[in-house]
Parts: structure tokens; C-alpha cells; sequence
């Protein structure tokens, strides 16, 4: 069964973007914008938006925070999607191998992680990669 604040959050997150979108729409006319291929700022709308609102450096902060947001987004899924394996395979959830995997110690796994990284940095290196 989904945890009730899981839905909850959904549905609120779906309603900041609809509410965006709608306030995105009230700035800037979607005609100028809905033949991307003929208007290339349609690639940075948010951006559009917040330079008519606010001037351009304004826009270039939010478009800079924009960006900031994106990356820590990225960065916070690659860390803590490595989490779910683990807890599935430490409840039993998982293959025997997983399982087998999580029994290891943590000193064996960092060794073999961190001769797998040397062997693949000696032939970057050697390969001019």
C-alpha cells in the first residue's frame, strides 16, 4: 500500500506545476512559443518569463539556480538510488545473489571498488582517453 503523504506530495507537486504553467501562460502568450522549431526560445521559457517579469538579471540568476537545482537533483538520485538495492537485498526482498552480495564485508567491497577504479584510471590513461 502507497503511504498517504506520497499522494499527498504528488498531488501538491502537480499542482505547483499546473500553477506555474498557467502563470508562465499569463506573461508570456503561448504564440510566441508553440512552433518551437520556428522559436528557439521556446527551449528557455521559464527564462522568457522571468525576464519579463523581473528584468534580465534576474533571469540570468534563476536560469543559473535553474541549473543548480537540476544538477543537485541529479546527484541526490545517484546517491540514494543505490540505497533500494541494498535494503531490498538486506530484508530478503531480492536474488540470492544480492543477498550474498550485502553479507560481504564493507572493507572487502570498498578494496575490490577501489581496485576496479585504478585498473579503470591506469587505461584511460594509457589509452590517451
Amino acid at each position: 500500500m502507497i503511504p498517504r503523504s506520497i499522494l499527498i506530495s504528488v498531488a501538491v507537486v502537480a499542482l505547483i506545476y499546473v500553477g506555474i504553467n498557467l502563470s508562465i501562460l499569463g506573461v508570456v502568450p503561448w504564440r510566441e512559443f508553440v512552433p518551437a522549431a520556428a522559436h528557439p526560445e521556446s527551449d528557455f521559457i521559464v527564462s522568457t518569463f522571468m525576464e519579463r517579469v523581473y528584468g534580465s538579471r534576474v533571469a540570468t540568476l534563476f536560469t543559473a539556480l535553474v541549473l543548480w537545482t537540476a544538477f543537485g537533483s541529479v546527484f541526490a538520485l545517484l546517491l540514494g538510488y543505490s540505497r533500494i538495492p541494498y535494503a531490498a537485498a538486506s530484508t530478503g526482498r531480492s536474488s540470492r545473489r544480492s543477498r550474498a552480495s550485502t553479507r560481504r564485508s564493507t572493507s572487502r567491497t570498498c578494496r575490490s571498488w577501489s581496485s576496479a577504479w585504478w585498473r579503470f584510471s591506469r587505461a584511460r590513461c594509457r589509452s590517451g582517453w
